[in-house]
C-alpha cells in the first residue's frame, strides 16, 4: 500500500480506535457474545494502551496479489471454497472456482 501515515499517540484517539476495531473485531467472531472493551479492568486497559500505536494511513495506490490455496491440493482447495459459501462469502468463492488450476 501506498499512501500518506499519520499516527496518534493522545489517549482519547487511541481508546476510539481501539473500540472500533473491537467492536468490529469481536462482533464479525463472536456476534451476540462478542467481548467488549468495557469487560476490562480500566486500569489494565489504560495501561494497553501505553502499549499501543495508533495510526491512519490515507491510501493512495495498492498493489495486492491474491492468496487463494491455489497451491492446496485439490481436495483442500476445493473445501476452502464450501467452507466459503457456507459462512456466505460467495464472492471470493466464485473466484477460486474460476482459476485454471490445470
Amino acid at each position: 500500500m501506498y499512501g500518506e501515515i499519520q499516527f496518534y499517540s493522545d489517549e482519547k484517539t487511541k481508546l476510539a480506535m481501539l473500540g472500533k476495531l473491537t467492536k468490529y473485531q469481536e462482533n464479525l467472531t463472536n456476534g451476540k457474545a462478542a467481548w467488549k472493551m468495557s469487560d476490562a479492568p480500566k486500569d489494565y486497559l489504560l495501561d494497553m494502551l501505553n502499549q499501543l500505536v495508533a495510526f491512519e494511513i490515507k491510501i493512495s495506490k495498492i498493489i495486492a496479489k491474491s492468496k487463494l490455496s491455489q497451491n492446496r491440493e485439490q481436495r483442500d482447495f476445493e473445501n476452502v471454497i464450501e467452507e466459503l459459501k457456507t459462512k456466505g462469502k460467495t464472492r471470493i468463492a466464485e473466484t477460486m472456482q474460476a482459476l485454471d488450476r490445470n
